[in-house]
């Protein structure tokens, strides 16, 4: 089987390009196969003057021929129209008139922040978007978009519409505002913001060793049922204890399930500084393999413990605790979960059995 050549090594001059194409691509200091595969996109390579698209094909057409497939491939797909993709009409539609009409288009946006922007882009036209994406063999980007920009863990304060016409209400601030008017109304947005494909962790700092292994297990047991069920964001607050088990499981079940995600939504970002040398190590490491992670406040608050708690809570539709006391911010939380009708899994109650 014939080698190729390293790219740095293989010169314009020998790919058998046309003449045409070859007197534009010199001309634009592009001599060699290395500093054509760095032009990633159809646009990038239509900014060289005189490259028009029967160039553009033939350029293609002998890079696929020499070796270059996967380049090729990606050049090709770059023109293919959103029409094409089988999104829904309405969604082809919309990101037609916000002049993302290519796949290239799409794929130059490093978040969909910019789509949303747009008039009828919404929550399931923004999942829409991402599954077709992911359909066409452009699984990085999907993955990327969807833990940057759909899962709800990503901002740090929830934004709901105001329920008087001059007065916006943050659903933190209606919490902590002592209105029990206020507090019905936050109560049921939220119960409506609810994501069935995301659970959050709850529970005791202290566990006793010889516990751990059988909470580790039911933790495996619990989670391996709801990913059966669609449930694969997993949010974690990153305290000693229960919540570090839990993070550690996911990522380690990670290896058999890819499509698990770790979200750490932590309080603040000198949530470690009282703590052990060996936990401070285990958090980082926690931090470090986690899809993303998101601090709620920069500096330790009266308070920022639970507003890290209900905010977990807000976005999940299913509650795993380890809640063996009824006081403490482990049975703060759960209540919380229960008065908003979320789904909670007590691995105690489990162990118990």
């Amino acid at each position: 089987m014939e080698t190729i050549p390293e790219p740095q090594e293989v010169s314009i001059r020998t790919m058998d390009f046309s003449n045409h194409s070859e007197k534009y691509l010199l001309k634009a200091n592009i001599d060699t196969v290395e500093l054509l595969l760095v032009l990633n996109s159809r646009d990038k390579l239509n900014r060289i003057r005189g490259i028009g698209k029967i160039s553009q094909e033939d350029i293609i057409k002998k890079m696929r021929e020499k070796g270059y497939a996967e380049w090729a491939e990606r050049m090709e797909k770059a023109d293919i129209h959103v029409h094409e993709l089988n999104f829904s009409s309405r969604t082809a539609n919309i990101l037609c008139e916000a002049g993302k009409n290519t796949v290239e288009s799409l794929l130059a946006l490093d978040s969909l922040d910019e789509l949303v922007k747009y008039r009828g882009v919404g929550k399931k036209t923004l999942a829409e978007i991402i599954e077709k994406m992911r359909e066409q063999g452009y699984v990085d980007w999907a993955d990327r978009m969807e833990v940057n920009t759909i899962f709800p863990f990503f901002s740090s304060t929830a934004r709901f519409e105001p329920f008087h016409p001059h007065s916006p209400c943050d659903a933190t601030e209606i919490l902590e505002s002592g209105s029990s008017y206020n507090y019905q109304l936050c109560m049921s947005v939220r119960r409506e913001k609810v994501d069935n494909r995301t659970a959050c962790f709850t529970g005791h700092r202290l566990l006793k060793k010889t516990e751990i292994p059988q909470i580790k297990k039911s933790l495996e047991s619990v989670i391996e049922q709801l990913l059966a069920q669609g449930v694969i964001y997993y949010g974690c607050g990153g305290a000693i204890g229960f919540d570090m088990l839990a993070g550690f499981t996911v990522l380690e079940m990670k290896k058999r399930y890819p499509q698990i995600r770790l979200i750490m939504v932590l309080p603040c970002k000198d949530q470690d500084i009282k703590w052990r040398q060996e936990d401070k190590d285990n958090y980082k490491k926690l931090l470090k393999a986690a899809n993303k992670y998101v601090f709620l406040q920069d500096k330790y608050t009266d308070g920022c413990m639970q507003k890290r708690n209900r905010h977990l809570v807000d976005n999940s539709g299913v509650c795993i605790a380890y809640l063996t006391e009824n006081r403490g911010g482990t049975f703060y939380t759960v209540n919380y979960a229960v008065e908003l009708n979320r789904k909670i899994i007590n691995i105690a109650d489990i162990l118990a059995d």
